[in-house]
């Protein structure tokens, strides 16, 4: 009798990244292509490097975008792709009081 050697079974990789965000310095980082949400939030706070950095964004096989205005007010958001993302960043910014924000980096995760 033959088998044919099929091989291991694939399955979709998973992959978890973050931005994180510092508003006192504006310093950010980013992470991506990691197993786990913990672990890509762990990498984004330590490549930000301030001892007040918060995660703005986490993202599964997608993408995360920080937005802040010059007055302080920020936030970030997830999207399906760095277009949603930004819009999404935007949006919680300006949610959250600002009126001039900018997008400060896009992150993806795919």
């Amino acid at each position: 009798m033959y088998y044919k050697n099929c091989g291991p079974t694939s399955r979709p990789s998973e992959s978890y990244g973050a931005i994180a965000y510092s508003a006192s310095s504006g310093a950010y980082g980013y992470s991506e292509k990691y197993a786990n949400r913990a672990q890509a939030e762990s990498r984004a706070r330590e490549e930000c490097g301030k001892s007040d950095c918060e995660i703005a964004a986490w993202f599964y096989n997608s993408c995360g975008a920080p937005a802040a205005d010059d007055d302080g007010a920020w936030g970030g958001a997830q999207g399906a792709n760095e277009t949603s993302a930004r819009q999404a960043a935007l949006a919680r910014c300006e949610k959250e009081g600002g009126r001039n924000c900018k997008v400060i980096a896009t992150q993806c995760s795919q």
